[in-house]
């Protein structure tokens, strides 16, 4: 960037010197003149402002540390705050780990196929007074909102041997919706 601003400053030095009549020929005095000086001067600035603010910029900005906030703790089976919120365990289904924190994580694993392991632990939750959406993409999630808002997902993954289907569940507090 900086020799591209010398480059600039040299052509527009030969400019200014250079007679249009001949093929290149200095003219004397070429800066005596009004409108010669005033040429200088902006010429100047801007050289100067241009090598100021080519010194002083760096291309990649700096950012601030982010500070982490509190790590949420993993529990091995189903942790207090899926039970505190009566996430179910269906029969076949085995809680594996889950996390607690503000949000609510808890996974279980089974050996059903992915669609039966679907159907079983949405009926699970309904049964448990859970409102289940299912997702509109046909895929294997579905909006959970009951004692706390979230989502289910269910994707094929190997925990163990006899495993074929990961269930997970994310809550996290609902919000308020504004009233009219």
């Amino acid at each position: 960037m900086k020799w591209l601003l010398a480059c600039a400053l040299g052509l527009a030095i030969l400019a200014g010197t250079a007679s249009s009549n001949t093929a290149f020929v200095l003219r004397p005095r070429w800066f005596g003149g009004k409108p010669g000086w005033i040429g200088t001067a902006v010429l100047a600035i801007a050289l100067a402002g241009g090598l100021a603010l080519g010194f002083t910029n760096t291309a990649v900005p700096t950012a601030s540390p982010v500070k982490p906030g509190p790590q949420p703790s993993q529990i091995r089976g189903l942790p207090n705050c899926a039970k505190r919120l009566n996430l179910p365990t269906p029969q076949g289904f085995t809680a594996y780990v889950g996390y607690e924190s503000t949000t609510c994580i808890a996974t279980w694993y089974t050996s059903f196929g992915l669609n039966q392991a679907y159907s079983r632990y949405t009926g699970a939750l309904r049964a448990a007074h859970w409102t289940v959406t299912e997702g509109k993409t046909g895929g294997r999630t579905a909006a959970l909102r009951g004692p706390a808002c979230g989502t289910a997902s269910v994707a094929p993954a190997s925990v163990t041997a006899k495993a074929q289907v990961v269930v997970e569940v994310v809550t996290y507090p609902c919000q308020a919706t504004p009233s009219k």
